[in-house]
């Protein structure tokens, strides 16, 4: 049988060869999330390659460790096998490593180098969406810690580097890039913090696994709601022409057609943001302590417990930070009262939030309410 030769290597098109000192060091390589994959079979999934050498996410075990000798990137079995070997191309600041088999390592965000603060942790703020999200991130802020301005879920970021306050919050998917919280959290460094709505308990394991301190933030549902709804019409602005419909609705019935359009989609996320969150052991703050400057006993020993001296700390920046605006902050808090109505608590009860907002411990009735 006639068997076709192999086709010539070639150069990813755009790069060259180029040594350590003129691309890839190793100090940005452990500060980059990977897509790892082959382009003659397919993609395997994100990885993040650690200082110590071992390979991180990515769970397999021909990759369990790597060599870099700056030139070529090696990796190694659990038994220490040496395997798929990758080579460095870079085009000015840009890199990417290919190995002549097809193998490819191309960056999928690469973190810009900070020093580390020895003995901080890496914070990941997750958040029910509309539940001080930003305020506590201001709050990490004022007590040091560098943001790294990619708002995290499950699977994806939208990556906010280089955007004022006000532009974070419009045109979000076109900035919207697919990979695990948990990639992130592997190639944050000690001292910095990203902000999150992680709807999957895996991942948020994951990224605990990746050595993230992770604080939650929790809120009424009902509050969320109308916050979310306001949020929508005062800064995201329609994405598409049927957006457009429901904000022509006039009077009460806006609410309504608000909760509609984004049944599957928002309203689903905000959901599965609250169970995934009511079931991790992080410290879970509420929103309506902190919008009033409280830090509870509870929230203080969970805050303590999660970083030895974190909650006075923490007491001191949320201090400060009451009253001052965010991205996000809205100078009167959403109530639903002020808008609820039959049709909404129908909503409310057949969409699966009042069962989300009680297992976050909010709607369980007086008596159960101070228990929790």
């Amino acid at each position: 049988m006639h068997h076709a030769a192999p086709e010539p290597f070639k150069t990813p098109e755009g790069f060259s060869a180029r040594s350590n000192a003129e691309g890839l060091t190793r100090e940005r390589l452990v500060r980059t999330v990977f897509s790892f994959g082959n382009v003659r079979t397919q993609s395997y999934g994100c990885l993040a390659l650690k200082s110590d050498g071992a390979v991180a996410v990515y769970d397999h075990a021909n990759e369990r460790r790597y060599d870099f000798d700056g030139e070529r990137l090696t990796f190694l079995s659990a038994e220490g096998r040496r395997g798929v070997e990758v080579s460095v191309f870079c085009s000015g600041d840009d890199f990417v490593l290919f190995a002549r088999d097809g193998h490819y390592l191309t960056p999928v965000v690469e973190l810009a180098a900070e020093a580390e603060r020895s003995g901080a942790p890496k914070i990941i703020v997750n958040t029910v969406p509309k539940s001080g999200t930003y305020f506590c991130g201001r709050i990490c802020e004022w007590m040091g810690f560098r943001p790294v301005r990619l708002h995290l879920s499950a699977q994806a970021f939208i990556d906010n580097r280089g955007l004022r306050a006000r532009e974070i919050h419009r045109d979000t998917q076109s900035r919207g890039v697919s990979c695990p919280a948990s990639a992130v959290a592997a190639v944050m460094a000690d001292g910095e913090y990203a902000v999150a709505h992680i709807e999957a308990p895996d991942q948020i394991a994951c990224c605990r696994a990746q050595g993230a301190s992770i604080i939650h933030c929790v809120r009424d549902l009902r509050d969320a709601l109308v916050s979310l709804w306001r949020f929508k019409i005062d800064t995201v602005g329609a994405t598409s022409p049927t957006d457009e419909v429901w904000r022509a609705v006039q009077g009460p019935d806006q609410f309504l057609a608000f909760l509609s359009f984004y049944a599957e989609r928002d309203v689903r996320h905000l959901i599965d943001c609250a169970h995934a969150i009511c079931i991790q052991p992080d410290p879970k703050l509420r929103f309506e302590d902190l919008s009033a400057g409280l830090l509870t006993d509870r929230a203080a020993r969970d805050l303590d417990a999660l970083v030895p001296g974190l909650a006075p700390r923490f007491a001191e920046g949320l201090a400060d930070s009451v009253g001052k605006p965010t991205s996000t902050l809205s100078e009167r808090h959403a109530d639903h009262h002020e808008i609820w109505s039959s049709a909404a608590q129908r909503f409310y009860e057949i969409s699966g939030l009042r069962e989300a907002n009680r297992a976050l411990g909010y709607d369980l009735g007086a008596e159960a309410q101070r228990a929790a």
